[in-house]
């Protein structure tokens, strides 16, 4: 998948959620931290916005076994 050059630094709140407004196109997220008690995931996650609708992206971390 190619993928625009587009940089943004989001930080997830207290409940693990996010909001961030780009342009559309199809990016690559790639997970940096993760939640305390947590991995972090280590394959990058692809994702297209088109200007249909609202988008969703959900990236689910695997606890850790400390």
């Amino acid at each position: 998948m190619e993928v625009q050059p587009y940089n943004v630094t989001v930080t997830t709140n207290g409940q693990g959620k996010a909001s961030v407004e780009i342009p559309f196109g199809r990016y690559r997220i790639l997970e940096t931290k993760a939640p305390e008690g947590y991995l972090p995931k280590e394959e990058p996650t692809d994702i297209e916005f088109s200007a249909e609708g609202k988008h969703e992206v959900t990236i689910e971390n695997t606890k850790s076994c400390k």
